[in-house]
């Protein structure tokens, strides 16, 4: 096991536990594209010294090959244990926390569209794949636009069981609320997570 990947997780727990948190969730899972902190994770886990929930998302971006990762992604639930989850894949859909880069209707005052990540076709397919393979969807959207992306993608590629996630939201179409609900979608708002 990696000492400093092991050395991170104890500060983490510290500063968690501290805190009164009992679960961390959408970690550096493959941040530095290894395995050293998952595997630290499950063997802290292992030999008792894990007192928290840690939840790690595996990130995609668009650029990589999306059958790769979600294969990589898939290979890193073997680390899985009783305080380690690592069934989720994160996507950015647009802005989050940035001011001003929400892809949303209508424009901004200034006239300028939030970029969006991802065309919808293409979330809904990723959704499918890593439903199909247990792995549950963790998408950041913002804008109303975005965040309609990723429900149309959810409902039209997604199994409701599977709990898919939109966090960070900020705006929201109104006809897109009963969608969430009826879908089993799961949404956490607020664009200032970090502090």
């Amino acid at each position: 096991m990696s000492t400093y990947a092991r050395k991170t997780l104890d500060k983490v727990q510290e500063q968690l536990l501290s805190e009164g948190y009992t679960m961390y969730l959408d970690g550096w899972g493959n941040y530095f594209y290894n395995d050293n902190l998952y595997k630290a994770a499950k063997q802290m886990d292992s030999a008792g010294d894990m007192h928290f929930v840690f939840g790690t998302t595996y990130e995609i971006e668009s650029w990589m090959d999306i059958n790769a990762a979600l294969d990589s992604a898939l290979a890193a639930t073997k680390y899985a244990s009783t305080h380690v989850k690592t069934n989720w894949i994160k996507l950015f859909m647009d802005g989050t926390v940035e001011t001003g880069t929400g892809f949303g209707e209508p424009l901004y005052p200034d006239g300028h569209q939030g970029t969006a990540n991802w065309e919808e076709e293409e979330l809904t397919e990723i959704t499918r794949k890593a439903n199909e393979k247990g792995l549950t969807m963790h998408i950041h959207a913002l804008g109303n636009a975005g965040v309609n992306r990723v429900v149309n993608s959810y409902v039209n590629g997604g199994k409701s069981d599977m709990r898919n996630t939109i966090v960070h939201v900020f705006g929201v179409i109104p006809s897109d609320y009963k969608r969430m609900a009826e879908n089993n979608i799961y949404v956490t708002s607020g664009m200032l997570w970090h502090y």
